[in-house]
């Protein structure tokens, strides 16, 4: 035997934004859960990292308020 030929591929693409930021975010979350080390400066960019997604947090909370107030 050959080995066995690639299967149909049946999964949509996956965009850039989704390759990048979501599962970038979502590795992090998970070697945090799993106990992973993680060295000083790796841990000062994951502190960096929270408050600006926890700026895009507030900023996107209050635009969507803004926008239903307006309807």
């Amino acid at each position: 035997m050959n080995g066995l030929p690639k299967s149909k591929d049946t999964t949509r693409p996956k965009d850039a934004f989704y390759l990048v930021m979501v599962l970038g975010v979502e590795r992090m979350t998970q070697a945090l859960m799993k106990g992973d080390a993680v060295s000083p400066s790796g841990l000062q960019d994951m502190q960096a990292l929270e408050r600006r997604l926890g700026a895009f947090s507030r900023a996107l909370n209050a635009r969507v308020e803004q926008a239903e107030n307006v309807k």
